[in-house]
């Protein structure tokens, strides 16, 4: 799946926000329990993306991209 999001974020200027919007419609769709859909969506794909974008802001800081807010 990696490369294919990588191909998609070149191609049409996607970013992480795009993805996690992306996933979260996936799961809303899938054939699982309501409960267990929100689980996933809220345990698991939320606070990874959420993860990813407060790293990728560090990482930004550190390189001085970033300003100091």
């Amino acid at each position: 799946m990696t490369r294919e999001l990588a191909l998609l974020a070149d191609a049409f200027g996607y970013g992480l926000p795009d993805f996690c919007g992306f996933a979260i419609n996936a799961r809303k769709s899938a054939l699982i329990p309501f409960d267990e859909r929100l689980a996933i969506i809220g345990n698991v794909i939320k606070s990874w993306y959420a993860d990813q974008l407060k790293a990728r802001r560090q990482r930004l800081r550190c390189t001085g991209c970033l300003g100091s807010g």
